[in-house]
């Protein structure tokens, strides 16, 4: 939706299958799960995730709700007008349920700008809507 309320043209096409990896351990020295995930291929083209690794955190089953916190290491490249690409780094929130016999995903991430100079990150005045994938 646009600033003034009315629906603006598709921007990306989010239909592509995107196949992760996942890797949890149980930390003997805080008794939680942490991990890491990382793309092995995608459907569509020019995939921005591509050799990114996430670390993962706050991994709970809380209500029937799988949910865990991203932390994106590095940065990756996202695109921008006229074809360029700046880095980016994300952290986020991921939740899985199911809703009407249905599985629900959700990602809420916040973006920040990537000094490569310096390897940190900087807040972005880029801001994303959270993302709503229903299976179907």
């Amino acid at each position: 939706m646009g600033a003034d309320g009315q629906r603006e043209e598709l921007r990306k096409d989010f239909s592509a299958v995107s196949l992760f990896r996942f890797e949890l351990a149980k930390r003997k020295s805080t008794d939680t799960m942490t991990g890491c995930f990382r793309m092995i291929s995608a459907t569509g083209r020019n995939v921005a995730a591509e050799a990114v690794v996430s670390g993962i955190y706050d991994i709970c089953l809380e209500n029937n709700v799988l949910k865990f916190s991203e932390d994106q290491v590095l940065y990756r490249d996202q695109p921008i007008q006229d074809g360029q690409s700046k880095p980016v780094a994300f952290q986020s929130e991921h939740r899985f349920y199911c809703e009407d016999g249905k599985l629900h995903y959700e990602y809420n991430g916040k973006c920040f700008d990537y000094d490569i100079n310096t390897m940190q990150r900087v807040n972005s005045s880029d801001s994303f809507p959270p993302f709503v994938s229903i299976e179907k």
